[in-house]
């Protein structure tokens, strides 16, 4: 059975999101970038080398997972061992891409962002 992509509206907002969460006067420092694997879609904070040498680094941050028989996205943090967890204690963990990421956006228990 083949696997059910996201929806391309959702796979939008997370480009809106991710070209907006950074001030464009500090563009050749960090930035936000998503990556899509099946379902899912892993949020990531890329930050250019603290000595200038080398490649950009890549944190993954929050996961976001479509669940195809509700149409809607379930969130998830990481945790120090790069395993992946369902985001139970804060504010909103089912919804609407928008409201996750509104969700990740405010970090009410500063799982995503520190």
């Amino acid at each position: 059975m083949p696997s059910t992509p996201p929806p391309e509206t959702d796979l939008a907002r997370v480009r809106r999101w991710c070209a907006a969460a950074v001030p464009d006067r500090v563009l050749h420092e960090v930035r936000f970038e998503f990556h899509v694997r099946g379902r899912n879609v892993t949020l990531c904070e890329t930050r250019v080398p603290y000595d200038g040498i080398g490649d950009w680094t890549h944190f993954a941050m929050a996961q976001l997972r479509y669940r195809v028989g509700t149409r809607d996205w379930a969130l998830y943090w990481r945790d120090r061992n790069e395993r992946w967890h369902e985001y139970a204690e804060g504010n909103r963990q089912f919804g609407s891409m928008d409201e996750l990421l509104a969700e990740v956006d405010d970090d009410p228990t500063c799982i995503f962002k520190g």
